[in-house]
């Protein structure tokens, strides 16, 4: 059955669509990501960006190895069909996924609040892994300030920051489909 994609659907291993990552299981599919955003405005993404379903580090890492962290975590978590889309999310990437997920609308600044909305919420929904949980619930992002900073984003606050890059944060990569 063919079925048109959604925000909140996921993406297997097969490059298919599945509701949730119990059917792509079923399907003896692996559910890698979640669809969350549709549309064009950020970098290599023709259709829209999924987020992966779990963490590309286990626990913390600094900012100056995040990038590393989730490119060799690509490698190992391939869809076919997908031509090296995995990343580590860029500021813009996770703004645009929270407002596709009820978050608040794009806007610009610096060490800025930023509702998710039901981001986390929805990424359990779907069989992944929680990023609230994790003690801290930050994240980092792969926009830079300088060679010696970077930005996050802290889930507990609801907040991006400027930190520096010999700060811990969580890896989750995203997948610009």
């Amino acid at each position: 059955e063919v079925k048109m994609y959604t925000v909140g659907n996921v993406i297997g291993s097969d490059g298919k669509f599945y509701a949730n990552k119990d059917a792509a299981s079923k399907a003896g599919i692996i559910g890698e990501a979640m669809i969350a955003y549709l549309g064009t405005k950020v970098d290599k993404a023709s259709h829209g960006l999924a987020i992966a379903l779990k963490d590309a580090s286990d626990g913390t890492v600094q900012g100056d190895i995040a990038d590393a962290n989730a490119i060799i975590w690509a490698e190992y978590h391939k869809i076919n069909g997908d031509d090296g889309g995995w990343r580590l999310p860029s500021e813009d990437d996770f703004k645009y996924m929270f407002q596709a997920c009820g978050g608040d609308t794009y806007k610009t600044g610096v060490d800025i609040d930023f509702e998710f909305g039901n981001f986390t919420e929805m990424i359990e929904n779907v069989g992944g892994a929680s990023l609230v949980g994790n003690t801290p619930s930050v994240y980092w992002t792969s926009t830079k300030d300088d060679d010696y900073h970077g930005y996050v984003y802290n889930f507990s606050n609801k907040k991006f920051s400027r930190e520096s890059i010999g700060y811990y944060g969580h890896v989750r990569a995203c997948l610009a489909f």
